[in-house]
C-alpha cells in the first residue's frame, strides 16, 4: 500500500503546520490512505461476463459487489478485499485465475470507489465489510459465512483482520490469506517518510492490524515478497509471528515486489491452501 502525500511529506517539517491550517488534516489522511479510483466498470468489459453486479445498502452510501462464478463445480469462495490503488476492474485478472481454478470470489469495492458513493473510513469499511460478510449467501451460493476464506491485499489484509476482530471465534470463517500486510498505518508513515511522531498521533484511521493479530485465530497464509518497496517485509513477518492459530504458513516470495507476488513458483502453495481450507 503506497503511502505517498507530496505536498506534505517532501516539504521541510517547520511548513507542516502552516500547511495544517490550510489543508485539513483528515484531507490529507485521506488523501494519503485512499488514493482509490472511482472509474466504473462492468464486470463484462474487464473480461468477466459471467460476474454479477450487487449493490449492497448501507448508510449514506451504495457499495459496488461483484460475485465471480467459479468455473465448474466451486472449490472453494473467497471473500476478497482489495488494495488502495485502483479498483476492482484493475483485479479482473486475478479473477480470472481464481476462477479458472474452480473458486467464488466475493469481492466488495470501498467507498468512492469502482462506483460506489460514500466516504471511505476505517470504521464504514469495516462496517460494510461485516454486513457483506454476515450476508455473504445473498450473493454467492453458499451454505454459511464460516465457508468463506478472507483473502486481503495490502490494505485489504487490513481490512480482513479488522472484520476478523469483530466476529466471535464461532463465527469466523475457515481461513485468511494476508498478501503484503502492514502493521499500522502510522508505522507505515515512519517507514516511509520523515513526518514528526506529532502528526502521526493525529491520525484517525489507524488501521492498526498487529493489534488485532489475536483475531486470526484460523488456518493464515502470509505471501509477502522479500523486495517489497512499499510494504516493509517486517512487517508481514511480524503480523504472523503475532498469528495465535498454530497451523500458519509464511511465504517470502525471493526478489518479488509489493504487487509481484503471484508467480509460478507460489501459485501452488496459494491453490493448496484455498483448496484444503475453503472446501464446501
Amino acid at each position: 500500500m503506497k503511502i505517498l502525500l507530496t505536498l506534505l511529506f517532501f516539504l521541510p517539517m517547520t511548513a507542516h503546520a502552516g500547511l495544517l491550517d490550510l489543508l485539513p488534516l483528515k484531507m490529507i489522511e485521506r488523501k494519503m490512505i485512499y488514493p482509490l479510483s472511482a472509474d466504473y466498470n462492468t464486470p463484462a468489459q474487464v473480461g468477466l461476463p459471467n460476474t454479477r453486479e450487487y449493490k449492497m445498502e448501507r448508510a449514506r452510501a451504495s457499495i459496488i459487489v461483484w460475485s465471480v462464478p467459479a468455473k465448474g463445480k466451486a472449490r472453494a469462495t473467497l471473500l476478497y478485499f482489495h488494495g488502495n490503488g485502483g479498483n476492482l476492474a484493475m483485479r479482473a485478472q486475478r479473477f480470472q485465475l481464481l476462477q479458472a481454478q474452480g473458486f467464488n470470489v466475493l469481492a466488495m469495492s470501498y467507498r468512492g470507489s469502482s462506483g460506489s458513493d460514500g466516504v471511505p473510513s476505517e470504521p464504514a469499511i469495516t462496517k460494510d465489510a461485516l454486513q457483506l460478510y454476515q450476508n455473504a449467501a445473498n450473493y454467492v451460493t453458499m451454505n454459511s459465512p464460516q465457508e468463506l476464506i478472507l483473502y486481503g491485499e495490502s490494505l485489504g489484509t487490513a481490512v480482513a483482520i479488522s472484520l476478523l476482530a469483530q466476529l466471535p471465534k464461532d463465527q469466523r470463517p475457515s481461513g485468511a490469506i494476508l498478501e503484503a500486510p502492514f502493521t499500522s498505518i502510522p508505522d507505515m508513515a515512519r517507514a516511509v517518510t520523515d513526518v514528526s511522531d506529532n502528526l502521526i498521533s493525529r491520525i484517525s484511521d489507524r488501521w492498526d492490524s498487529l493489534s488485532r493479530s489475536d483475531a486470526l485465530t484460523i488456518p493464515t497464509l502470509v505471501i509477502h515478497g522479500s523486495a517489497d518497496e512499499i510494504t516493509p517485509l517486517r512487517m508481514g513477518r511480524a503480523i504472523f509471528s503475532a498469528a495465535p492459530h498454530n497451523d500458519k504458513n509464511f511465504i517470502a516470495v525471493k526478489a518479488a515486489s509489493h504487487s509481484g507476488t503471484w508467480r509460478s513458483d507460489t501459485m501452488p502453495n496459494l491453490w493448496r491452501f484455498i483448496t484444503t481450507y475453503g472446501a464446501p
